[in-house]
């Protein structure tokens, strides 16, 4: 009888003792690990951002939850939720970062590209560049053709206003409104006799997830009537994402003493 008893006892002391050793899980613990999770959301952009700094608050808190009682457990859910928050947090900002120097990059080689042409005096090319990707023309086509497809003149009233808009019309208007106006126009004055030199990257702005706006700064350096001028450019280059592509396209240009 004793050895029987003692055997209950024992079964007894076991019971109570794993009931002591269970320990709630920390709430904090558990909530770290989905906010670790979405944490990446921190790809998309600095918006974002914040998403990692509250997982790290949480999974910090828990940690801290966990260290200071007993009668609580989580410590490993915590340490996961706080990697993975340092992870896609570390993760964005680094991916952001090097999104933005690449861009800036290539919209300074675009834009340089675009004055390049002007300088060459090449400005049915550069006038291409300021168009969409759907109406430019395919390599290799003639552009004396394209730009200089003469209407005729009965398709003219008396006082000179076109009878109908047709596609050359608007192009041959397109390309002489591009000579004659703006910083194109002073380009196109300037005939070649001119230097341009990167200054700073203005700003990006994403305008959705196929479009970045880039605006540069250029300093321009030509003769006005023979008298050394110098004057600041802003070039607001487009980058927009065409069929898995990448296209730039030039757009306003202008005086940045004016526009600032």
């Amino acid at each position: 009888m004793a050895d029987t008893k003692d055997i209950y006892q024992s079964s007894f002391s076991t019971e109570n003792d794993q009931v002591d050793d269970y320990r709630q899980v920390s709430r904090l613990a558990i909530c770290s690990i989905p906010l670790g999770l979405i944490s990446a959301l921190a790809l998309i952009g600095p918006l974002m951002w914040f998403l990692p700094l509250v997982a790290v608050a949480i999974a910090a808190a828990g940690l801290r939850q966990v260290s200071r009682s007993k009668e609580l457990t989580g410590r490993r859910m915590a340490l996961i939720g706080l990697a993975l928050a340092i992870l896609f947090g570390t993760w964005g900002v680094t991916w952001t970062v090097s999104r933005r120097m690449v861009i800036n990059r290539q919209a300074r080689a675009h834009a340089s590209e675009w004055l390049g042409l002007m300088q060459e005096g090449e400005n049915m090319r550069a006038h291409q560049l300021t168009l969409s990707v759907v109406e430019r023309l395919p390599l290799g086509s003639s552009l004396q053709e394209y730009y200089f497809d003469d209407p005729e003149e009965s398709d003219y009233e008396e006082d000179g206003a076109p009878k109908i808009m047709n596609r050359e019309m608007l192009i041959t208007m397109e390309f002489k409104n591009f000579q004659e106006n703006g910083i194109p126009g002073l380009l196109v004055d300037a005939d070649g006799d001119f230097e341009f030199t990167f200054v700073e990257n203005k700003s990006q702005i994403r305008e959705g997830p196929f479009s970045t706006k880039v605006n540069q700064v250029f300093r321009l350096k030509f003769s006005d009537e023979h008298v050394p001028r110098e004057m600041d450019v802003r070039i607001e280059m487009r980058r927009i994402l065409d069929n898995q592509k990448a296209y730039w396209q030039v757009g306003p240009t202008t005086d940045e003493n004016k526009s600032s």
